[in-house]
């Protein structure tokens, strides 16, 4: 009992990080760069710290399920399609994400529709999916977007 109870516990506090409406960029552990979104509804990860790098949490019911609202389009949601593309669209069943805990502040995020698919970024930057959490292309530090200045673009500021 006591063993469930501390974990659960760690859980909920590890997913505080988490919290709903929190603006955050999900920094890839393997490239050290911020997943993005990109206006034509793709996404790489190539992002700094600017508009198209952060996302709004949106928790789903349920302990370990979240939605991550894209900031500069919030018409578009984070996604993973049928076919395991990491996309943005509109809000709809291949949005939700189950929260796979990795360590402090590093989690990994499941498709709930396509449990299959892992969000992932090769080391060239392509958003990719994976069929496995246990490599460094499917984990993500979660960062408080107010921590970073948010008046900025990244594309501009270095030139792409």
């Amino acid at each position: 009992f006591f063993f469930f109870w501390f974990e659960t516990m760690s859980i909920k506090g590890y997913l505080d990080t988490l919290a709903q409406d929190r603006l955050v960029y999900l920094k890839n552990v393997s490239t050290e760069k911020n997943l993005r979104s990109c206006a034509d509804g793709g996404c790489d990860g190539c992002g700094g710290f600017g508009a198209w790098s952060k996302f709004r949490v949106k928790r789903v019911e349920g302990e370990c399920l979240t939605r991550f609202q894209c900031f500069k389009d919030p018409s578009k949601w984070l996604q993973i399609d049928k076919d395991g593309d990491i996309i943005t669209g509109p809000l709809n069943s291949d949005c939700t994400f189950f929260v796979v805990r990795q360590g402090n502040h590093i989690a990994s995020f499941r498709s709930l529709e396509h449990p299959q698919f892992y969000i992932g970024i090769s080391s060239d930057g392509v958003a990719l999916h994976s069929h496995n959490d246990h490599y460094d292309e499917t984990r993500f530090s979660i960062e408080a977007a107010s921590d970073r200045c948010s008046d900025w673009d990244d594309r501009t500021v270095l030139g792409v």
